[in-house]
C-alpha cells in the first residue's frame, strides 16, 4: 500500500513541476503524504491548496482530518513515553487514515513490545522492511522483538544492520551497547561464581538487571544466578526472594521452582518447599535434581 501512495506522490510531484499551481495536482499531493505518514508535509501542502482557493471544500475537509490524525499521533507518543501502551496502541487502531504508513506501524510495533507481543512487533517491522529494506527504525523494531524474546546475538545482529546504513543512527547505537554491556556483565558473573568470588558476582548480576527492567527472558535467569550466589553466601531469605522474582517473570521456570524449594528447606519452610519440589516435579517428571533431593 505504501507503494502506491509513494507512485502518486512522485507523480504529483512531476505534474507540479510542469504546472505548480495545479490545486488538483497539490490535493492529490497532501493526500498522499497524509498515507504515508508524513503529515507536516501533507499540511503543506493542504495549506497551499487553499491559498490558491480559499473556498476549496476537499482541502479544507481534508486539512482538518491530517491535523486530528497528526494530534492523536502526538498523544500516541506520550502514551508511549508514560509506558501506557495500551493506550498507545488503541489510538493507532483507532486511525482511520495513514494506518499502513511506516509512522503508524512503528508506532503499533513499540506499543506492542510494550505489552511483549513480540512476534506481532515482529511481524509489523518485516512488513515495513519488505516496502522499504533500508528503514532504520523497522530494523531497529525488528532488533529489539528479537532481543525482548531473550536473543540478543540475533537483537544485536539487526542493530548493526541498522548501524550499517546509517552509523550515525543514535537510537542503534544505544541499543547495541545496551546489550554489549548486559551480556558483559552476565559473563563476568559468571566468571566471578566460577570462581566462587560470589560478592563479586553478585554486583555483576545485579548490574546486568539494571540495564533493562524488561527484558524478561535474560533476566528470570539473572534473578536465578543472583539467588544461586546468595545461596553460596548462606542469605537463604535473599536467595528465596530472588527466586520468587524469576518465577513471577516465568511460572514455568524450574530451575528457580527447585532453588526456591532447596532455600525454604534451610529456612525450615518445609511445608512451602515441599510445594516447589511437588510443582517443579509435576512440569517435568524425569528431573534428575528432583530425584536427587
Amino acid at each position: 500500500m505504501a507503494k502506491k501512495w509513494q507512485k502518486a506522490l512522485e507523480d504529483c510531484d512531476r505534474a507540479l513541476s510542469l504546472e505548480p499551481n495545479s490545486v488538483k495536482a497539490i490535493l492529490r499531493a497532501g493526500k498522499s503524504s497524509m498515507e504515508l505518514g508524513q503529515f507536516h508535509k501533507s499540511i503543506q501542502f493542504y495549506r497551499k491548496a487553499l491559498e490558491l482557493e480559499p473556498n476549496n471544500k476537499q482541502g479544507s475537509s481534508e486539512l482538518k482530518i491530517v491535523e486530528d490524525v497528526l494530534s492523536k499521533i502526538e498523544k500516541a507518543k506520550t502514551f508511549l513515553e508514560q509506558k501506557k501502551f495500551s493506550d498507545a496502541l488503541s489510538i493507532y487502531s483507532a486511525l482511520s487514515t495513514a494506518i499502513d504508513s511506516p509512522q503508524v506501524r512503528l508506532g503499533q510495533g513499540e506499543a506492542l513490545l510494550g505489552l511483549k507481543q513480540f512476534g506481532h512487533a515482529t511481524r509489523i517491522a518485516n512488513d515495513i522492511l519488505q516496502d522499504d529494506p533500508e528503514n532504520l527504525d523497522a530494523l531497529l523494531l525488528r532488533g529489539k522483538s528479537m532481543f525482548y524474546s531473550g536473543h540478543l546475538e540475533a537483537g544485536e545482529a539487526w542493530g548493526k544492520k541498522a548501524l550499517s546504513r546509517d552509523p550515525d543512527f543514535k537510537p542503534a547505537q544505544e541499543f547495541v551497547r545496551r546489550i554489549r554491556r548486559i551480556n558483559r556483565l552476565k559473563e563476568e558473573g559468571n566468571e566471578h561464581f566460577k570462581f566462587r568470588r560470589y560478592e563479586a558476582a553478585l554486583k555483576s548480576y545485579e548490574d546486568a538487571l539494571q540495564e533493562d527492567p524488561g527484558l524478561d527472558p535474560i533476566n528470570k535467569m539473572l534473578y536465578a544466578n543472583v539467588a544461586a550466589t546468595l545461596m553460596s553466601l548462606e542469605k537463604y531469605e535473599e536467595a528465596e526472594r530472588n527466586c520468587t522474582k524469576a518465577i513471577d517473570i516465568d511460572p514455568d521456570y524450574d530451575k528457580a521452582i527447585i532453588r526456591r524449594g532447596k532455600c525454604r528447606m534451610k529456612l525450615e519452610k518445609f511445608e512451602e518447599a515441599l510445594r516447589d519440589f511437588e510443582a517443579a516435579q509435576k512440569k517435568d517428571p524425569s528431573s534428575r535434581e528432583i530425584r536427587n533431593l
